[in-house]
């Protein structure tokens, strides 16, 4: 795990694989050992969350946790233990049975995707054929998904294709995509070019919020590399990140805490520091506990 020492959390990662393989005796112990924390801005608060599933049976089960400025909380567990609800909830896809989500202060609980994306949400998905793009649409049309109606990109409710050209060129540019020119359709680039293009349309807002569901799934080594240098950057801008993975290594290399799901619960929340005091006690989702030497430590890594 790069940034971090292997032996310093040997213990807390054979913690985690236990409570992610479901041994109940010690996800009863991480559920129990959590405390209070919570010294800076929640950009997103989540307090009790129920949701259901596609078949309305729970799939999410009272999930309480904060996302800081300037955070990554990673998610870890297995798929299917109510992750893919839980992000559908707080991004405006699914309805909240019971709880509140607070985004950047205002309640977003009952928010539309619509009033998502007005609120400087950005979403990582892990589908980006299926939802995160169109994959017979342009990469100029892709780029404008979410921002079509907004200046520049449309005057009178009229499209400005000059305005949206140049946009797209920039992001192609700034994001090193791989394409002869923007008319290319978003299907003919490669899995690496098209999670760069999600990236960069996601991004390009500066986002107070970004949800990244599993967004290096189905990655070479390079673009899943790429993906965590650009989470870094906007961790490092201010943006509060909720990360959500099935690859350790890859939620602590880029997470300041860890919680673990299971069964639609949360298990607790750890902080992942470089410090020599408190290190492996697990919080209640509250806010980060973050070392200048942790902060070293990530930086390796971009």
């Amino acid at each position: 795990m790069i940034g971090h020492n292997l032996e310093e959390f040997k213990r807390e990662e054979t913690d985690f694989v236990i409570a992610l393989a479901g041994a109940s005796d010690k996800v009863e112990s991480l559920a129990h050992q959590v405390t209070v924390t919570g010294d800076e801005r929640s950009i997103l608060s989540v307090q009790g969350l129920n949701v259901t599933d596609d078949r309305d049976l729970p799939a999410v089960r009272g999930v309480t946790f904060d996302v800081a400025a300037g955070e990554i909380l990673g998610v870890a567990g297995v798929d299917g233990n109510g992750q893919r609800e839980m992000v559908e909830a707080v991004t405006g896809q699914r309805q909240i049975a019971e709880g509140r989500v607070m985004i950047n202060g205002e309640d977003a609980t009952g928010w539309s995707v619509r009033d998502v994306i007005d609120h400087d949400v950005a979403v990582i998905t892990d589908d980006r054929h299926g939802e995160g793009l169109i994959l017979d649409f342009n990469l100029e049309r892709n780029a404008v998904l979410k921002l079509f109606s907004r200046e520049p990109f449309s005057r009178r409710k009229l499209l400005r294709f000059d305005a949206i050209r140049s946009f797209t060129s920039q992001l192609v540019e700034g994001f090193h995509i791989k394409t002869p020119n923007t008319q290319v359709e978003a299907g003919k680039l490669s899995g690496g070019n098209q999670q760069k293009l999600v990236l960069a349309r996601e991004l390009s807002q500066a986002p107070v919020l970004i949800v990244a569901n599993k967004p290096t799934r189905g990655l070479d080594i390079g673009a899943a590399a790429y993906v965590h240098q650009k989470l870094a950057e906007e961790r490092e801008r201010g943006a509060a990140i909720l990360l959500i993975s099935a690859d350790l290594d890859e939620l602590f290399v880029l997470s300041d805490r860890l919680m673990v799901m299971y069964n639609g619960q949360s298990m607790g929340v750890m902080p992942i520091t470089g410090s020599q005091s408190g290190e492996g006690q697990p919080d209640d989702g509250g806010t980060r506990q973050k070392t200048r030497t942790g902060q070293a430590g990530r930086r390796a890594l971009v």
